[in-house]
């Protein structure tokens, strides 16, 4: 795929995303949420890299993953990508559950 074309198709799906009413958003955000955990093995991973979304660009709601790991207090590790002021490279970080340890 070029470039161009990749960026015409990450341009129309921004454009649909932003054209979500709220309520189907939402709707979508838990669908993710219940189909991942349905569909993978979570719970037997060690770690699972897991960009956070941006508000701003309506993007998919990883939050509910990330808490659900952490409420049902699951082995697995998070990664989370951070990009670095170069605008390219990543930096990873490991965020901490908010409990207690059993």
């Amino acid at each position: 795929m070029n470039r161009s074309t990749k960026a015409a198709l990450r341009h129309d799906a921004l454009a649909r995303r932003n054209a979500l009413p709220a309520a189907e958003a939402d709707r979508r955000n838990e669908q993710l949420c219940e189909q991942f955990f349905q569909h993978f093995p979570v719970a037997e991973w060690h770690w699972l890299h897991v960009f956070l979304p941006l508000a701003r660009h309506n993007e998919p709601d990883t939050w509910c993953i990330v808490r659900r790991i952490w409420a049902e207090r699951l082995a697995v590790r998070l990664a989370v990508p951070v990009v670095q002021p170069d605008g390219i490279s990543l930096k990873h970080y490991e965020p901490a559950a908010r409990h207690p340890a059993p």
